[in-house]
């Protein structure tokens, strides 16, 4: 029962998804149409950009939002002389074998 309940509500919320992206879709063409000063009807359904398009526009804003820097790749190592700590010594780690 609890997994026909769960199914139904992943439906439902399924169905409420579609119907939110038509009513987007719709009221996009809609404001396309309002802004050419046509009708709903006259709007070219299939008018859309071509993938290679598309491709362009976004190298071209990648290219120019994520502009670097050069910078010096210079990788510098110092040895550090380390106190003695005996929470790194090793001794106190081993234990004594018990005895029989």
């Amino acid at each position: 029962m609890a997994m026909c309940v769960v199914f139904l509500a992943l439906l439902c919320l399924c169905l409420a998804f579609y119907g939110i992206s038509a009513i987007g879709k719709y009221t996009s063409r809609l404001n396309k149409a309002r802004s050419q000063g046509v009708t709903v009807s006259e709007v070219a359904r299939d008018d859309h950009d071509s993938g290679e398009e598309i491709a362009a526009i976004v190298m071209a804003l990648h290219e120019h939002l994520n502009a670097h820097d050069t910078e010096n790749t210079i990788l510098t190592i110092k040895k550090m002389k380390r106190a003695y700590s005996p929470w790194s010594s090793k001794i106190y780690g081993l234990r004594e074998l018990p005895h029989k």
